[in-house]
């Protein structure tokens, strides 16, 4: 903290992130069309730089954050499972690892908290974050992928 009102803050939150995919292609003679789900899964390490703004007393108060940050890419994979069970013992696939993603992307962060400080005088706090990209985090099946996430945070502050 800079003073009550103003304080600078790095962040490491090690994350999960993935989404899910209908699909269906055709294959074959007679061509057939087979549905699948496929799931993409990225564990990530994301560490920005946010500033403060405190509003409130030193027991409690309301921080507003923003600021940017560096996504590391620690694991990306892929699962696609088939209706027809056949069908996907031959062409279905889990853990897949994704190729294609960057090791890092850049992102950008904001959120709201409440920081209060209990009777022993630790601070602990809650903050709901959104991050967004400033880059890309690669390609996915030749597309252009970037992700967005919204998190719940519970801790204690190191004064």
């Amino acid at each position: 903290k800079f003073n009550k009102y103003l304080g600078l803050g790095l962040d490491i939150t090690g994350v999960t992130k993935g989404a899910k995919v209908s699909g269906s292609e055709k294959a074959g003679f007679p061509s057939q069309t087979y549905n699948y789900q496929e799931t993409y899964t990225m564990v990530d390490l994301d560490i920005p730089v946010v500033l403060r703004a405190y509003i409130g007393s030193d027991n409690l108060n309301l921080n507003i954050m923003g600021g940017a940050g560096m996504n590391f890419n620690l694991l990306a994979f892929s699962s696609r499972v088939y209706e027809d069970a056949s069908y996907d013992a031959d062409n279905g696939y889990r853990e897949k690892m994704l190729t294609g993603i960057n090791t890092t992307n850049l992102n950008y962060t904001f959120g709201l908290g409440v920081t209060a400080k209990a009777g022993s005088g630790d601070y602990y706090f809650i903050q709901a974050k959104t991050n967004g990209p400033l880059s890309s985090m690669g390609r996915i099946n030749g597309s252009n992928a970037t992700h967005n996430s919204l998190t719940i945070t519970f801790g204690y502050l190191f004064y």
